[in-house]
């Protein structure tokens, strides 16, 4: 005899790609505001280079886990409810 369950199905997102991306895009964005205002030509470049990474990419690795959240949100409000049976062999 088999017993059936009731089960949630959603499609719940991954939260460790949303923030790599996030942190990536944050570097890129960090890099073109590094050489576009100039920085490389002052005495402290390094250290300017290092906020300007830093800083866009802490931000950008936050903004994915919030894109992340939102969108397990909207998974849980979607979610479906099945009935599954377990088979004997």
């Amino acid at each position: 005899m088999s017993e059936t369950k009731d089960l949630n199905l959603r499609r719940a997102p991954k939260y460790l790609p949303f923030i790599l991306f996030g942190g990536t895009v944050g570097v890129i964005v960090g890099l073109i505001l590094f050489f576009a205002t100039g920085q490389l030509a002052s005495k402290e470049w390094a250290s300017m280079l290092g906020l300007l990474i830093v800083g866009p990419a802490a931000i950008g690795a936050g903004a994915g886990v919030v894109t992340a959240s939102i969108m397990d949100g909207r998974s849980v409000a979607k979610a479906r409810q099945v009935q599954a049976a377990k088979l004997d062999q």
